[in-house]
């Protein structure tokens, strides 16, 4: 999930039950909330903030996965008004760690754009 190897002070985190009931619990209402939100869509516009979606393609394993996965993002991305994608082909999941400061960059870009 990372180019770097696991820090083991933070990968203790990942072995904590209540870490594996949090991660379950999304997995489990991931499709409810989807449609929560189309729904939403279709009677409420996306909000017109600055959005940018990182998208990282560096441990998706096939052509067609990683085409599927960047044009997945590219939807969400187009589906806020002043949303914007950005690849990052080399980067892994944890994208914060392989890569922190395109992170810090995504925020400020945000920062400026909203003009806060």
């Amino acid at each position: 999930m990372s180019v770097r190897p696991p820090d083991p002070t933070a990968a203790a985190a990942y072995g904590c039950g209540s870490v594996l009931v949090g991660a379950l619990v999304q997995w489990l209402a991931y499709p409810a909330v989807a449609a929560e939100l189309v729904a939403l869509r279709a009677v409420t516009a996306a909000p017109t903030l600055p959005v940018r979606v990182l998208t990282a393609l560096g441990d998706v394993p096939t052509p067609a996965g990683r085409a599927a996965w960047r044009a997945g993002h590219a939807a969400l991305a187009a589906s806020f008004p002043a949303g914007r994608q950005e690849v990052l082909r080399d980067a892994r999941h944890l994208l914060h760690v392989d890569r922190p400061e395109t992170v810090v960059e995504a925020v400020a870009a945000l920062r400026r754009d909203s003009g806060s």
